[in-house]
């Protein structure tokens, strides 16, 4: 396999004799948000030479990097040594969804009740931005970023830990997102769906219904993630999601899959 290439989206800083003491940051950030968009393919081969070129960095900082990288789950070693951008599979996916299940319904129990009315009002925009996408463009890529405001900004008062490893789990969410981005039949229909639990959702914080948005947000990452599994390996039975749910919303019920290809939401 041909080792992976990207252009970085930021241009960082020529290297000189001096070189920045923020470029392990700068390559992190870089590699991680290719790795992220796909744009260094799942399974592809990293090379440290090329990666060091295109980001203009010595190969100091940017092994640091690589090695966060791969302790955060994005890189992996092969037998010959060689770091591979991590695959995407069945087993991952279900562990990622698992995790954002029973996490992020505890950080929203948390946030709701603490939430600035500011919050509340960013919450809403982001939400009547994501109605506008898809009466507009439709596109994928500019419903992204609303999409992530809306979820993260209902569980930002839950404290910086949670916050930044749901943000975290957000991003590895966003690769079986991006790879699988089209899967769906009818995005009319999710986009109702998207709709209506994204409704319920925001409701329930401006009601200050901690419980009740925790559970709403479960049962909306459950559903999502099992119909997308369901796409991808239809004989995969996935009791670990069934056991998030259970412990998010007391109810197994609550994670009835729908429409394949949901996992957009």
């Amino acid at each position: 396999m041909a080792n992976a290439t990207f252009t970085p989206t930021d241009d960082p800083d020529p290297v000189s004799g001096d070189e920045p003491a923020n470029s392990t940051a700068q390559a992190f950030d870089a590699v991680r948000r290719a790795i992220i968009n796909a744009d260094l393919p799942p399974g592809s081969v990293v090379s440290q030479v090329q990666l060091a070129a295109q980001l203009n960095i010595s190969r100091t900082p940017l092994r640091e990097a690589l090695r966060r990288l791969q302790s955060e789950g994005l890189l992996e070693g092969d037998f010959n040594r060689r770091l591979r951008v991590a695959p995407l599979t069945v087993a991952d996916l279900e562990q990622v969804a698992a995790m954002r299940i029973v996490l992020e319904s505890l950080g929203v129990q948390i946030s709701v009740p603490q939430l600035a009315p500011s919050r509340l009002d960013r919450a809403t925009e982001a939400f009547e931005q994501m109605d506008r996408v898809w009466t507009t463009t439709g596109s994928l890529d500019d419903f992204r970023v609303p999409h992530r405001v809306f979820h993260t900004t209902l569980f930002s008062a839950a404290g910086v830990r949670i916050q930044c490893r749901l943000e975290e789990l957000w991003d590895h969410s966003e690769r079986y997102r991006t790879i699988y981005g089209q899967t769906s039949n009818d995005p009319a229909m999710l986009a109702t769906i998207a709709h209506d639990e994204h409704a319920a959702i925001l409701h329930s914080a401006h009601e200050r219904d901690a419980q009740g948005c925790g559970r709403l947000i479960a049962a909306h990452l459950a559903r999502t993630a099992l119909t997308t599994l369901a796409k991808l390996d239809p004989t995969h039975d996935p009791t670990i999601i069934r056991q998030a749910t259970v412990m998010a919303t007391g109810s197994a019920g609550n994670a009835a899959p729908i429409e394949a290809g949901a996992w957009l939401r």
